[in-house]
C-alpha cells in the first residue's frame, strides 16, 4: 500500500514500519534512519540494521533481500520483486510448519517415554 498507493519513499516506509505494532519484534526497524543523510547508502543501513537482530539465517536472507528491493526501482518493480519474497516466505512458513508439526509428535512422544521410564523406576 505504502508503494502502491502513496508512492512513499524509503524513508517514509521505515517510519511506518516502525510504528506497526505488529512489527515490533523486528526490533532492527528501530535503527533504521527517519530522513536522508548526505553520504549513507539506505541499503547498507538497512543490511547493518539487520545484522544486529538475532534470527534465523533463511528468514535474515528473505529480510535483506527486501531492503534491497526497497527504493531500488519503480513502483512496479518493487511490487513485482516484493511478490516474489512473499511467496518464498509463504513456502519458509510452509516449511517451518511441517518441521513444528513433526518435532511435536517426536517430543510428545519422547515425553510419553519419559513418563513411563519414571513410573517404572518407581516401582
Amino acid at each position: 500500500v505504502c508503494i502502491r498507493l502513496g508512492s512513499l519513499d524509503v524513508y517514509e516506509i521505515c517510519r511506518r514500519l516502525r510504528e506497526d505494532e505488529t512489527l515490533s519484534s523486528l526490533g532492527f526497524l528501530q535503527e533504521l534512519p527517519e530522513k536522508f543523510t548526505a553520504g549513507e547508502n539506505f541499503h547498507t543501513q538497512w543490511q547493518t540494521a539487520l545484522s544486529s537482530q538475532v534470527i534465523q539465517d533463511e528468514e535474515r536472507k528473505l529480510l535483506a533481500e527486501f531492503g534491497d528491493v526497497l527504493g531500488k526501482c519503480d513502483a512496479e518493480g518493487q511490487l513485482t520483486a516484493i511478490g516474489a519474497l512473499k511467496q518464498q516466505l509463504e513456502q519458509l512458513q510452509l516449511r517451518r510448519n511441517n518441521s513444528y508439526l513433526q518435532k511435536g509428535r517426536m517430543y510428545r512422544s519422547v515425553g510419553v517415554l519419559i513418563g513411563v521410564m519414571a513410573g517404572i523406576f518407581l516401582i
